[in-house]
């Protein structure tokens, strides 16, 4: 009596793979395939496969498939196939929308004190971002929260005291990553002081 030996069949498991540009938030790829060239056998289909991979920041990470289940109708049958995992790749490239900080004019009249013009405007992908009210700002810190993982904080207004013409309206921006973004530009504004009037009026007699 000779003996009958089944070997397990040998099926690949591709995780997906995706890209996106970068938006503060995590990217994930919850899909797979089954490599058309290693089929099931008849009557057997996956019921389920376990996909991991996660990333935010500009740069990719592979995307994991693991611990697939095969069914014969109700019956598990995972034990009659060797199982080759290929992981995906999830890509995060920085953003394209552009990110302008901006100081404002200002048109300030001379007090005989340092004065500074702490008005600025942050757009990204042309839409204003409000002036975070609910951050830990410190004296003379702005701050911006661009997206859910980038806050930007302004701080160093320029100071002026006495009458002049128009002279830049400089700051100092603190960016934490900017490689999230791709484009990101500063616009200086201006700061005029204007004298103050006054009026002298001679003696009477």
């Amino acid at each position: 009596i000779g003996k009958i030996e089944v070997d397990p069949l040998a099926i690949t498991i591709i995780a997906g793979t995706d890209a996106k540009e970068y938006d503060g938030t995590p990217l994930t790829k919850d899909a797979w395939t089954l490599d058309p060239s290693t089929p099931l056998a008849t009557g057997d289909a996956i019921d389920t496969v376990t996909v991991t991979g996660s990333i935010t920041d500009p740069g990719n990470t592979p995307n994991v498939a693991s611990d697939a289940v095969i069914v014969k109708g109700t019956e598990e049958v995972t034990g009659n196939y060797v199982i080759t995992y290929v992981p995906g790749t999830l890509t995060v490239t920085p953003s394209k929308d552009p990110l302008v900080i901006k100081s404002n004019d200002c048109e300030l009249t001379y007090n005989g004190t340092e004065q500074s013009c702490e008005d600025y405007t942050v757009t990204y992908d042309g839409d204003t971002v409000p002036e975070c009210t609910t951050c830990d700002a410190g004296t003379g810190e702005h701050k911006y929260v661009v997206t859910p993982g980038d806050t930007i904080t302004i701080t160093d207004p320029a100071t002026r005291r006495d009458v002049t013409d128009s002279v830049p309206n400089t700051f100092t921006v603190d960016i934490p990553e900017p490689d999230h973004f791709s484009k990101i530009d500063t616009v200086i504004g201006k700061i005029e002081v204007d004298p103050l009037a006054i009026t002298i009026i001679a003696g009477t007699d």
